[in-house]
C-alpha cells in the first residue's frame, strides 16, 4: 500500500513539474510584460457584483485611480469637466 502511494505521489509531483515547464516564448518572457498572480480560488470574476475585490484591481481598470496621496487621478480617462448647475461630470 505503501508503495502505491509514493508512485501516486512521484506521478503527481511529475505531472506538475511537467504542467510548470516547456513554456512558449510568449509565456516565457522575463521582461516584466507578464503577470501571473493567485491568491484565491476565484468562481467568478465579475466586476459589477465583486467591485471591491482584489482580482477586479488587477484586470479591470476604472475611469480613475487614487495615487499614493490619495488624490483621484486619471486613468482610463484622460480628463473630465464638472458642471456644478446641474452637477454632473463629463
Amino acid at each position: 500500500m505503501k508503495k502505491l502511494i509514493l508512485l501516486l505521489a512521484a506521478m503527481t509531483l511529475l505531472i506538475l513539474a511537467a504542467g510548470c515547464g516547456g513554456a512558449s516564448t510568449e509565456q516565457g518572457k522575463a521582461d516584466g510584460s507578464r503577470l501571473v498572480y493567485a491568491s484565491h480560488d476565484y468562481t467568478r470574476i465579475n466586476p459589477a457584483i465583486d467591485e471591491h475585490g482584489e482580482i477586479n484591481l488587477l484586470l479591470f481598470n476604472g475611469l480613475t485611480m487614487h495615487d499614493a496621496k490619495g488624490k483621484v487621478v486619471p486613468c482610463l480617462a484622460e480628463k473630465w469637466e464638472y458642471d456644478e448647475a446641474s452637477k454632473t461630470y463629463t
